[in-house]
């Protein structure tokens, strides 16, 4: 049930919430995705959305949490929490199958709940969804077979196999609740200049970037942008772009051979010096330690 990936991030020209819809005689959407294509990008809708990383690293951006995600790591987002997941790769490079995606409406499990009380207890993780939710690496690995085989599940078995894996991710205590706020409903024009103002700097985190080409893109003045962008994504602009460019570092870190003067340029950074010391702000080891740890 592989959905079609050939749209990339740059080709989107007019983001709007993501509207989800089961195919007929289904009751939730599970998938896998390609990164990028057309839903790459951040957005909310609401639905909840368990998503699984299976492949890749990069930077998540959950509510008003950024941070680094690796391979292997499940979350659970809440009903309108805009998301998403950021793969630091080059342009035309497609990673296959990075995500497993699921996504179900929340309402129709609380009145399954109301009539079957046994499964009461989702209704308290869809609760703690609502900031999004990552789970400990270990019980992450303990879903991940049950989620891969959960699409290839026909009728009773497929509903059966979800409800089971929802009470099991409601039982266990290993999780973080990730986002410090839960977003309300945003308005459509609010999604769209977010969404914009994402792309755009990610696109361009290479180069020094001004406040007032961004207010450009938001088409705003830049005071009311500060403002702005810190109420929806829980941090002024330079900050936003300090996380991604240090998560950018460290997939590069990860995974090229390159040496650390030409990532931190690669990044951004044009004194190595302040590459340095923003990457031990954030990550807590230089980054030749960080590199020493994840090869």
């Amino acid at each position: 049930m592989k959905r079609d990936n050939s749209h990339v991030l740059t080709q989107m020209k007019s983001p709007q919430f993501e509207r989800i819809a089961p195919i007929e005689g289904e009751s939730f959407v599970w998938r896998l995705d390609d990164y990028p294509w057309r839903r790459s990008v951040w957005n909310c809708h609401p639905e909840v959305e368990i998503h699984l990383i299976r492949h890749s690293a990069g930077t998540a951006l959950i509510g008003d949490f950024v941070g680094e995600f690796l391979p292997g790591d499940l979350f659970i987002v809440g009903s309108w929490l805009p998301h998403d997941w950021i793969s630091h790769i080059k342009p035309g490079e497609k990673v296959v199958g990075r995500d497993l995606v699921i996504q179900f409406d929340a309402k129709a499990i609380e009145s399954a709940a109301g009539i079957f009380p046994e499964l009461s207890g989702i209704n308290e993780l869809l609760d703690r969804a609502l900031g999004g939710v990552r789970f400990a690496p270990a019980v992450a690995k303990g879903f991940t077979d049950s989620l891969e085989d959960l699409g290839r599940l026909p009728g009773g078995m497929r509903v059966g196999a979800f409800f089971s894996l929802l009470s099991e991710m409601a039982a266990t205590p290993e999780y973080e609740i990730l986002s410090t706020t839960r977003t309300p409903m945003m308005k459509t024009k609010d999604l769209e200049k977010m969404q914009n103002i994402i792309l755009f700097i990610q696109n361009n985190l290479a180069r020094d970037i001004s406040l007032t080409e961004i207010a450009d893109v938001a088409q705003m003045t830049q005071t009311s942008l500060s403002r702005f962008f810190r109420k929806h994504a829980g941090l002024n602009y330079v900050e936003f772009m300090t996380h991604l460019r240090i998560g950018k570092a460290c997939a590069l870190l990860k995974t090229t051979s390159e040496t650390i003067s030409t990532i931190s340029f690669e990044c951004g950074y044009t004194n190595i010096s302040n590459f340095n010391r923003r990457f031990l702000l954030l990550r807590g080891c230089t980054p030749s330690e960080y590199r020493k740890r994840h090869v």
